[in-house]
């Protein structure tokens, strides 16, 4: 494309120029005009508008013309803008100024066509504008019927002006300067004029109409072309169509060999995978029946001893395990039951039972084993229903258990009963930690676990689902992660052509099967624990898991060594380490919420915590968890089952390692723990050194500009230094003086004070106790 830009500025920053010269028409008006008025005559002059390069031009020129007549005057002028209104309102002002002329000098047809209207009495006064322009309104016109005595006709020439653009757009030679000629039109030739436009005009329309036929020649024959190449290809498509039919025909007989025997290798394949699963399932139900064996063993055993006189921790211990074999007993019990269900051999024992008692019963059960967390009931007050009781407190026993592992301290249970038509609804809802969306289609899946749960084998759920299937009924779950959890258990209340056996239980009464034996009591020594003084000598030892076996185990194991505090869960573990700054840290690694990794994160990227080791010790065994867990900031990675001597020898050195860091900050004063550490005391160090001379620096000064508590800079600068921060303050001042004294002739006092002491008698003791001999004595 091409783009004109026609510049009205008086400029000569252009490309090229086309067009009248405005100077040399002003000119020809002006010569025109004095010999019309016969050399002598009064002028009034109408511009366009102000500033432009042609209006300026065509006075110049008007003005260089009647100079040679001494007898015409230029009596008035004004700007009319080009525009026929701009002429009528000169021609008002000039009147309403009572000014007299011959003669009306307008520098184009438009403004003289205004001027002239604006008089009352044109007569006797000449008219002369500039263009020419053919058309009724034209100038042209204007001249044939008298109302201008003269125009001049200004040339366009639209052809030369686009073989110039093409000229510069292509890159050939052009002229930069292409004044254009034209004439003057007056009464004489303005109807030689007006006929040459009109056989111009009669040509233009003859080329048009004659272009229209072109134009719609060249239509008929590009659609005529379009359907012959359509035409064509319609034919090449139909051709290609077949062509591929055919090859489709071929290649789908043979896909359909293919899938055919693919099909048959499926098939075979899933026989072969249901026998081995049923092979393994088989293997799985034997051993679990011969695991039935040696639990009787051992739980027998282990009752007995435990009615005998035994220790304390001889019996925390034998208690530990006592709970763990009544959960593999269940564990055995679930898998053997499940097997039945899914082979239909299970057999349901129908009784009449108060639903809405046994469910008070086993609330309550677990009211009593599991402390931090509220069990509700919700539904009427008696609920008789007709179920498999042992079943059906099961899957109450299983919604329970699985809701208060994943609900955290201060969490709510609620179980509720309602009818819904024929059926009996059993809801039990959590405010824990949620599934995720994606996950709860396969919650009842058998061996299905969610994430990273730290205790079960996900045969639970399934039972549930099968026990509720197994009665007609249906399970459904809905959750939202960070909300909880609500499964809904849908039982019929009757079942009229089962045989009803008589239920000899008192309603309220739970099966002590049913206790929550893998729910372990809280030791009442957690409360004595947390109140015992930091300073009692003994390092503080942090045990954050889950479980409260593993707690109370680890508790009896290194209790006599350690004051031991304990955690259920990576949160409440992070809040604790932060408070209590212990000297060192055992977690779990498969917990709800805040798992082990993430707690490890958190203690090793906040400064009041990252100098505590970190022992996570959890059943993650593959190499790829190990390096997990390092790459997490542990300073240790213990697998379970573990060795007590091992654990114990990983402790110890951790301390040990303590201790020589210590030692090393005595020697050196600095430190060789981490990076991050060692940025810390040399950021204690620097606000010490910069306040040396301030006998009232304190330590809660300190703490506010490194951004920690009082207790967590003492504990912190005591761990890394052995040292409090008064201590290592006064050591500071003590080296600091020591420099003094041995490289300047200052005073003992003077280098008292200087190094913050507030008397030099305290300066002097104290130097003498740190160094072992007076200040004097190193001069």
């Amino acid at each position: 494309s091409i783009t004109f830009v026609y510049l009205l500025l008086d400029s000569d920053k252009y490309t090229a120029f086309i067009g009248g010269d405005n100077l040399e028409i002003g000119r020809l008006m002006g010569r025109y005009i004095a010999d019309a008025l016969g050399g002598k005559g009064r002028i009034v002059e109408i511009m366009g508008l102000e500033g432009s390069s042609p209006a300026i031009e065509r006075h110049e020129g008007f003005m260089q013309a009647i100079s040679a007549f001494p007898d015409i005057e230029l009596v008035g002028s004004g700007y009319g803008d080009w525009l026929q209104d701009g002429g009528l309102h000169v021609m008002t002002g000039f009147e309403q100024q009572g000014l007299s002329f011959d003669a009306v000098y307008a520098q184009n047809d438009r403004m003289a066509r205004g001027a002239h209207d604006a008089m009352e009495d044109p007569s006797g006064v000449l008219f002369f504008g500039i263009d020419a322009l053919p058309g009724s309104d034209g100038g042209l016109q204007d001249v044939i019927s008298g109302v201008l005595t003269a125009s001049y006709l200004y040339p366009t020439r639209g052809d030369l002006v686009m073989e110039l653009a093409m000229a510069i757009h292509e890159g050939r030679p052009f002229r930069r300067e292409n004044k254009l000629q034209s004439s003057l039109v007056d009464s004489h030739n303005a109807s030689l004029f007006l006929m040459q436009e009109d056989e111009i005009a009669s040509q233009q329309a003859r080329m048009e109409r004659l272009g229209a036929k072109l134009e719609n020649s060249l239509a008929q024959y590009n659609l005529q072309r379009l359907f012959l190449w359509l035409l064509i290809g319609f034919i090449c498509f139909v051709m290609a169509a077949a062509a591929l039919t055919t090859y489709n025909s071929v290649r789908t007989r043979r896909l359909n060999k293919e899938l055919e025997k693919r099909n048959q290798d499926l098939q075979e394949m899933s026989l072969r995978l249901e026998k081995s699963t049923a092979d393994k399932l088989d293997f799985f139900t034997s051993v679990s029946h011969d695991l039935r064996t040696p639990l009787s063993l051992i739980a027998g055993p282990l009752d007995r001893v435990m009615e005998g006189n035994i220790s304390a921790d001889q019996r925390q211990y034998l208690s530990i395990a006592q709970r763990n074999v009544g959960i593999l007993q269940r564990l055995v019990g679930d898998i053997l039951d499940f097997r039945k269900i899914e082979n239909g051999k299970f057999r349901l024992k129908i009784s009449r039972f108060d639903l809405a008692a046994m469910t008070r019963g086993l609330l309550a059960v677990f009211e009593n084993a599991v402390k931090g967390r509220a069990f509700l009931y919700d539904g009427p007050e008696s609920f008789f229903v007709e179920a498999d009781k042992n079943l059906v407190e099961r899957v109450l026993y299983n919604l329970l258990s699985n809701a208060y592992k994943f609900t955290m301290e201060d969490g709510t249970v609620l179980v509720s009963l309602l009818q819904a038509g024929d059926d009996v609804l059993l809801q039990v809802k959590d405010n824990g930690i949620g599934i995720p969306e994606e996950k709860l289609s396969m919650i009842f899946d058998r061996f299905y676990q969610v994430g990273d749960a730290s205790s079960g084998t996900g045969i639970g759920l399934a039972l549930v689902r099968g026990i509720a299937e197994l009665h007609g009924g249906s399970a459904q779950v809905s959750s939202r992660l960070g909300e909880g959890s609500l499964f809904s258990i849908r039982l019929p209340m009757a079942h009229p052509e089962a045989e009803i056996a008589p239920d000899g239980t008192p309603e309220a009464e739970v099966n002590p099967s049913f206790e929550p034996v893998d729910v372990a009591p809280e030791d009442p020594r957690d409360a004595l624990v947390e109140q015992m003084s930091a300073d009692d000598g003994q390092p503080t030892l942090l045990v954050i898991d889950d479980n409260a076996d593993i707690r109370n185990y680890l508790r009896t194991l290194l209790g006599g060594n350690f004051r031991i505090l304990t955690a259920a869960g990576g949160q409440e573990g992070l809040s604790k380490a932060v408070r209590e700054q212990p000297d060192i840290i055992i977690s779990d690694v498969m917990m709800p919420g805040m798992d082990g990794l993430q707690l490890c994160q958190h203690l090793k990227g906040q400064l009041a915590t990252s100098h505590i080791p970190v022992i996570l010790l959890t059943a993650k065994s593959l190499d790829e968890q190990r390096a997990e867990g390092y790459e997490s900031g542990a300073d240790a990675y213990i697998t379970k089952p573990f060795s007590e001597k091992v654990l114990l020898s990983r402790i110890n050195n951790l301390l040990k390692n303590r201790v020589q860091l210590k030692e090393h900050y005595l020697e050196t004063g600095e430190g060789l723990a981490s990076q991050q550490e060692n940025d810390f005391l040399s950021r204690f160090r620097s606000i010490v050194q910069k306040n040396l001379s301030e006998s009232e620096l304190n330590i809660e000064q300190i703490a506010d500009e490194i951004g920690l508590s009082r207790v967590q800079l003492y504990r912190k600068v005591k761990s890394l230094t052995g040292y409090s921060p008064l201590e290592v303050i006064r050591i500071m001042r003590l080296k600091a003086a020591e420099r003094l004294i041995k490289t300047t002739d200052k005073t003992v006092a003077e280098v008292a004070y200087q190094v913050g002491f507030g008397t030099p008698s305290y300066f002097s003791k104290c130097y003498r106790e740190f160094f072992g001999r007076q200040p004097n004595e190193d001069r």
